[in-house]
């Protein structure tokens, strides 16, 4: 009983002659109520605070748990009017009684919390307690809320804490925790708090100041309790607030009040029943609210009358009780849906035709194509799906908003074509709290819901608006818009729904889409080839984009009749050609603009898909870069790009239509840019983003400095279908390039002669070779690849000159030739030793492809394999006695001046070394002596050696030395 003597005396000090009347005990019981005893710290300081507490020397207060909040704001005490601030909030000159002094003031983050206890525990006597203290919410940028933690916290566990959720900002409020104890309870004082949702500051910064603690004697303390839980049932009951609780709970407490009005005993019983009443009567107001909210639906005209029905059933009469009134929410809102679902659909509205495939991506399933943004948006998501009447919740939505900004505005719009009539839009919406969203076509337009994530019709904050509509055959915009001023703020829209109600043009017939197939095919027929008569691309922009739309109709579904005859229209305007023309427009780049400056050239028909197109020149323009190439090039203009690919044909008016099994040819001409030698270039033939056709020309190392660099790049194919191709130009240095063209390649006939004066000159021809290939060995050499098939069907094998070696000096060297390598195909300009089984008159190649070149030549240290596209007549003085030519057992030693007819080849001996050396060659493993001057025997008598000068006491097939003669025994 020591604490009650103590108050006993405490009350006895202050005079107090009423037991039973409310006594201020502060000073007995809190130690630095008012923080005065702190030493103040000063802006964002934490007064020694450590990361397991703060005791704060004769502060009376202990900090006992961060939870993350903010360390730097944390147990910051200050003094009322300085300068200092906590996270930019300024520090309250006094507290609303006027005082000044210090105050403990706390910034903590949001979600985060905090609490400090007094240092030592006291026990506070039975009785009946309140506890005050003063707060002042002085955050900057909005209001971040602050839930309470303020109160008694017993040693036992229990605790008597605050239940208010947030402090209006800019003043000083009270804070007030009454409590009963039964018995003696020792504990400690708390002052805390937690950041939670509900405004646009990041930190709850609030400052406190004065506590009181105010104690009532038991007895009293029982009758207050009951005055007080009787008042409270009476200022509920009278609440206008509460009108929309009518059920038993509201009868309940009118009961309760009416029983324990004016007790004179009873009262721990009447209080317990007036408290238990009022509970169940302040709880039930969210249920019946929300009933109240459902019952309040609006008119829907569209939607069907059965489902509007369902919505008046579901409604019934009110609930008795707050359980019903839950279960009769949910069944209207289950009957809403397809209330507003009907409506959506325009179920009531006989005619009405859903055209919501008018509209691209109306359900965000394919990510944000199809609108365009300004603003913050985000990918589609499904997270948070509104539910449907049949309980479906995972559709995607379209998702906006900047969270980590203010002041912001996000928009989402779609440009459609649609028939004149009357039409009805409807899409699912919510957003934040301070967000205004609205949908609209034209100057028509719609709220859509702003309650935040949870609740409404849809659930999560979803529910439909519906903007109603006509137009007179124009296109339209929908149009999204959210914007708000506020902070950690949000929108999400979707489920776009378009229906026609009434229509005012006639719609296409079968008659009409039977004449615009006919145009479409018509049409399809003119844009194959470059042949007179057919279509210029270039000159047909509107005929080309009618196609484009013509096709891409949709002829299952409705589509006005104006628009196709329109269509049909444009098809018809054709502009044909008077000759055969370039199928790249302006592949000279005649008309692109010079522009020497390093920013990227728009050329018309052109799209870069990688790197930059940076600069044009013309032939004048010599200066920078040295572009005197350009006098190699059939146009005065060029083209500087960095590595990239450019594509030609992908755009309407400047599409590439080729025909099937044709022969084209497509070119143009490059070299490097500047000093750069690393100008790989490729061209490459689309159809539908696959390659048909593609040739890499390699590295040009010839700088654009001078007349003379640019090489020619031809890439010749044959398509194997009708359709729009594509020309694709790579180039993976910095490149100079120009003169594109695609065209029907030419094919001459060549014919080729043993006795020709002059290589071959053609780039392209059917090649028709008198020659007669002989049984045995023949070379050939040709100016364009062939295979070995193409030579006929005698062709045993084809054998490459795979160099010599040399063994041996003097007299006894042995040089050995080579040719047993056996190849499938000759390669253009390279010399080859092809076996025939039999005679064969006549060679015949079509559509090949020349690549002539000076002279082509297989080399080695010792020999050189040379091929000749021109006759050596007789006397020459090329072919020397050192030199070998095929016979048709092989090869054989030449003298001076032998003949060799053209597309022939020799070994042509390079150095005295090997004049006088044995010379063995080998065909595809068969040994074959040219010398003529070696003595061939069958048997060989007396003493021989081989070519190392070792004696050999039984010589096999091959070379050796006999009485200082080479021999060869076979």
């Amino acid at each position: 009983m020591k604490h009650f003597k103590l108050l006993f005396a405490f009350l006895a000090l202050f005079g107090a002659m009423n037991a039973n009347a409310q006594t201020d005990v502060t000073s007995q019981y809190v130690v630095n109520p008012g923080f005065e005893a702190c030493t103040p710290a000063t802006g964002n300081q934490a007064a020694g605070k450590t990361t397991t507490g703060i005791d704060y020397t004769d502060d009376g207060w202990t900090f006992l748990y961060d939870h993350g909040a903010e360390t730097w704001a944390m147990s910051a005490v200050l003094s009322y009017g300085t300068d200092g601030q906590i996270n930019g909030a300024a520090i309250p000159a006094k507290d609303n009684e006027g005082n000044t002094g210090n105050a403990l003031g706390v910034s903590v983050g949001w979600g985060h919390s905090f609490y400090y206890q007094s240092a030592t525990a006291i026990t506070l006597p039975a009785g009946h307690y309140d506890l005050k203290v003063y707060a002042y919410n002085n955050n900057n940028n909005g209001a971040t809320q602050l839930k309470s933690l303020f109160g008694f916290v017993a040693t036992n566990g229990t605790s008597y804490l605050s239940t208010k959720t947030s402090f209006t900002q800019g003043e000083w409020v009270t804070d007030v925790v009454s409590f009963d104890l039964t018995e003696d309870t020792e504990g400690k004082f708390q002052i805390g708090g937690q950041a939670i949702s509900g405004g646009s500051g990041n930190n709850a910064k609030v400052f406190f100041d004065n506590i009181s603690l105010t104690y009532t004697d038991p007895a009293q303390a029982i009758k207050d309790a009951y005055n007080n839980a009787l008042q409270e049932a009476k200022d509920a009951i009278a609440n206008e607030d509460y009108n929309n609780v009518t059920g038993e709970e509201r009868s309940s407490l009118e009961d309760a009040i009416s029983t324990y009005d004016e007790i004179t005993s009873g009262y721990e019983e009447a209080t317990t029943a007036l408290k238990d009443a009022t509970s169940a009567f302040t709880t039930a107001k969210s249920a019946y609210d929300a009933y109240v909210a459902a019952i309040q639906y609006p008119e829907l005209p569209y939607a069907s009358a059965e489902k509007k029905a369902a919505v008046e059933q579901a409604c019934g009469e009110s609930p008795a009780t707050a359980s019903e009134a839950t279960e009769k929410t949910a069944a209207i809102y289950q009957a809403l849906r397809a209330y507003y679902e009907s409506h959506a659909l325009a179920e009531n509205y006989a005619g009405a035709t859903n055209v919501t495939n008018l509209i691209q991506n109306p359900d965000a399933t394919d990510g944000n194509n199809g609108w365009t943004w300004t603003g913050n948006k985000n990918n589609p998501r499904n997270t948070e799906s509104w539910t449907d009447s049949k309980g479906k919740k995972d559709y995607m939505y379209f998702d906006g908003g900047n969270w980590g900004g203010t002041g912001w505005t996000t928009t989402m719009e779609q440009e459609i074509t649609i028939p004149a009539g009357k039409y009805l839009l409807t899409a699912k919406g919510r957003a934040a709290l301070e967000v205004t969203l609205t949908m609209s076509v034209g100057e028509e337009s719609v709220e859509l819901p702003n309650v935040g994530n949870a609740g409404n019709v849809f659930d999560r904050g979803w529910n439909d608006g519906s903007v109603e509509f006509e137009t007179q055959g124009e296109p339209v915009t929908i149009l999204v818009k959210a914007t708000t001023e506020g902070y950690q703020q949000w929108f999400s829209v979707g489920d776009f729904r378009l229906m026609r109600l009434e229509l005012y043009e006639e719609m296409a017939d079968a008659a009409d889409y039977a004449a615009l197939n006919e145009a479409i095919a018509a049409a399809e027929a003119k844009k194959l080839g470059f042949d007179a008569d057919e279509y210029a691309p270039y000159n047909n922009t509107e005929a080309l984009q009618a196609l484009t739309e013509a096709k891409a109709i949709d002829q299952n579904a409705e589509n006005g009749k104006d628009q196709v005859t329109a269509l049909i229209e444009k098809l018809s305007n054709w502009v044909a050609n008077e000759v055969e023309v370039n199928a790249v427009y302006d592949g000279t780049l005649a008309n692109a603009p010079i522009q020497a400056t390093s920013e990227n050239v728009i050329l018309p028909g052109w799209v870069t898909k990688s790197g930059n197109t940076r600069q044009t020149f013309s032939g004048a323009d010599n200066d920078n870069g040295g572009k005197a190439c350009l006098a190699d090039a059939d146009a005065q203009v060029g083209l500087f790009v960095h590595p990239g690919t450019y594509n030609y044909g992908e755009t309407v008016g400047y599409t590439m239509p080729l025909k099937a099994d044709v022969l084209y040819c497509a070119e143009a001409k490059y070299c490097a840019w500047a000093n750069e030698s690393n100008n790989n270039f490729t061209l490459t033939i689309l159809k539908d983003g696959a390659t048909i056709a593609t040739k890499s020309f390699g590295k040009n190392g010839v700088a654009c400095t001078e007349a003379g660099a640019l090489r020619n790049a031809k890439l010749y194919f044959t398509p194997e279908e009708d359709g729009d191709y594509v020309l694709s130009v790579i180039a993976n240095g910095n490149t100079f390039m120009t003169d594109f063209y695609v065209m029907r390649a030419v094919i001459e006939e060549v014919v080729l002669k043993d006795a020709a004066t002059e290589a071959p000159t053609a780039e392209f021809g059917n090649v028709t070779y008198g020659r007669k290939l002989v049984e045995g060995y023949n070379t050939l050499v040709l100016p364009f690849d062939v295979t070995k098939d193409e030579l006929g069907d005698n062709v045993e094998a084809i054998y490459a000159y795979g160099g010599s070696t040399k063994e041996g000096e003097g007299e006894n060297a042995v040089v050995h030739l080579d040719f047993t390598q056996a190849v499938e195909n000759l390669a253009a300009n390279t010399p080859y030793i092809v076996k025939m089984s039999a005679d064969q008159d006549g060679l015949a190649f079509n559509e090949k492809e020349f690549k002539t070149v000076a002279e082509p030549i297989k080399s080695d240290a010792n020999f050189d394999f040379v091929g000749t596209y021109v006759e050596l007549p007789a006397g020459n003085d090329v072919i020397t006695n050192r030199d070998y030519i095929s016979v048709k057992s092989g090869l054989k030693q030449a003298t001076d001046g032998k003949q060799l007819k053209a597309f022939r080849a020799y070994l042509k001996n390079k150095t005295e070394e090997v004049a006088g050396a044995m010379i063995s060659i080998t065909i595809g493993g068969e040994v074959v002596d040219g010398i003529q001057a070696a003595q061939i025997l069958n048997n060989v008598e007396g003493t021989i050696y081989n070519l190392n000068g070792q004696k050999v006491s039984n010589a096999q097939k091959g070379i050796f030395i006999q009485n200082g003669k080479k021999v060869v025994i076979k």
